[in-house]
């Protein structure tokens, strides 16, 4: 490979881990939100 190509590889690493980071906190967003509602639900259950 050539530099540039070994350069072209790593920035699409980079972006890669980025977008993964990026979906990554939304569902821990998405999760943390939920979270209130299945304990919630859970303690009437056990009532």
């Amino acid at each position: 490979m050539t530099q540039i190509e070994e350069n072209n590889v790593l920035i699409l690493k980079k972006s890669l881990k980025l977008v993964k980071r990026l979906i990554i906190s939304q569902m821990n967003g998405t999760f943390i939100d939920m979270c209130p509602v299945t304990t919630l639900s859970k303690n009437n259950q056990l009532q």
